[in-house]
């Protein structure tokens, strides 16, 4: 142990430094050491005080006499002393218990200083590429017909056929774009693509008919003209082995007002687009249609059960929690019937990733209808999402708006 100077230990407590100040100047190392210091630093101090009250002490056994003025101010200053004594004592508790914190920290950082890591070589040469995944884009809500004024929304949206072309074009460059980016550390052969409803707005609401564009056949051409050159180029430029197409029907598409549950898809404008789409694409094997009577349609991907529909059976007014709840409560019911292992449906504008169900975004985008049943603003975008033996490992969305 260090030897301690008590000289100067006493010397610096007479110029007022505080014990922990002491126990720093001295460079003291040890906690024995520390409270002898301290003991010989307050030495002359408590002796004072002792020496006084023993004075006191004595004066209490001499025979008792008339009580003076003196004697008041005598007992006063015994007063005082025992203040002095119990303040003195409080502070001596006090440094003792920052000095142990002192050389805690201190032997802390000792261990560490003197510590050598024990490291591990980490091999990488690469991704291998030696698992595969299925790139999944989704299409839905693109109401190609529909005119958005930015006048009716504040300026925050416009929407017209050359804006709905504009859009369809940085989706489907979107798509590839992601693909190109996962494939550095995956192989991507497959690309799902799924169409699930109201790629035209149709006569629905009321005031769609003076509002749209151009009407609903007008509308579908308009649509079969944007998806099949996204078709193409991603035909041309993605280096897929096959392309699997999931054309679902929507609720804007159909002929009349009110939604036939068993016969919706003979009735609908949808319907029509999809079966042309197949027949143009028959003689390309690497395209493969796939289009349902059901409004649910269910998919194995990479050995898990995905679940499509357009989302419109989804009863969801706004309220506390969103889309949240709803979907989970009709996820919940379909899953008695058929479990699947994750939903993809759109109709609510909202790109949201549940942990059990994507929910899709649209080409749209922000419109007067929105705005007055007080829908959260969004900005147009799409879903695209890969799947691996895993399952759903990570979802993003396109942002299809060119600012």
């Amino acid at each position: 142990m260090r030897k301690f100077d008590y000289k100067k230990a006493l010397e610096l407590r007479k110029k007022g430094l505080t014990l922990i100040e002491i126990a720093h100047k001295l460079n003291v190392g040890s906690r024995q050491a520390i409270d002898y210091a301290i003991r010989v630093a307050t030495k002359e101090e408590l002796g004072i005080i002792d020496n006084q009250m023993n004075s006191e002490i004595t004066k209490d056994k001499e025979p008792k006499k008339e009580i003076t003025k003196t004697d008041v101010i005598e007992d006063s200053s015994l007063s005082t002393i025992k203040t002095r004594l119990s303040i003195i004592t409080k502070k001596y508790k006090i440094a003792l218990d920052e000095i142990s914190i002192l050389q805690d920290r201190e032997q802390m950082w000792d261990s560490i200083a003197v510590s050598t890591p024990h490291t591990f070589k980490i091999d990488y040469s690469g991704p291998k590429k030696d698992t595969s995944a299925v790139a999944n884009a989704v299409i839905s809500d693109w109401h190609v017909d529909e005119y958005v004024d930015p006048a009716t929304v504040n300026g925050l949206n416009a929407y017209d056929p050359q804006i709905a072309a504009s859009r369809s074009k940085s989706f489907f460059k979107g798509v590839l774009k992601l693909i190109e980016i996962n494939r550095t550390g995956v192989r991507i052969d497959k690309l799902f693509l799924s169409i699930l409803g109201d790629v035209i707005s149709g006569y629905l609401h009321e005031g769609d008919e003076e509002n749209n564009t151009m009407s609903p056949i007008e509308g579908i051409m308009l649509a079969q003209d944007l998806i099949v050159s996204g078709i193409n180029f991603l035909l041309k430029n993605g280096k897929f082995k096959t392309i699997d197409i999931l054309a679902l029907i929507g609720n804007h598409a159909r002929t009349g007002q009110k939604e036939r549950h068993a016969t919706g898809y003979k009735n609908s404008y949808e319907w029509l687009l999809y079966n042309h789409l197949a027949d143009l694409y028959k003689n390309d094997s690497r395209i493969n249609f796939i289009i349902p009577i059901s409004k649910y349609y269910y998919v194995d991907i990479m050995g898990y059960k995905f679940r499509f529909h357009h989302g419109h059976t989804i009863k969801y007014n706004g309220g506390i929690g969103g889309l949240t709840i709803p979907a989970n409560k009709s996820i919940g019911q379909w899953n008695k019937a058929i479990p699947a292992y994750y939903d993809i449906f759109g109709h609510f504008h909202t790109y949201m990733d549940g942990g059990n169900f994507l929910c899709n975004g649209s080409l749209i985008g922000y419109n007067s209808f929105a705005q007055d049943n007080k829908f959260s603003f969004e900005e147009p975008k799409q879903a695209f999402f890969l799947v691996d033996k895993r399952g759903k490992t990570c979802t993003w969305p396109i942002y299809v708006e060119q600012k």
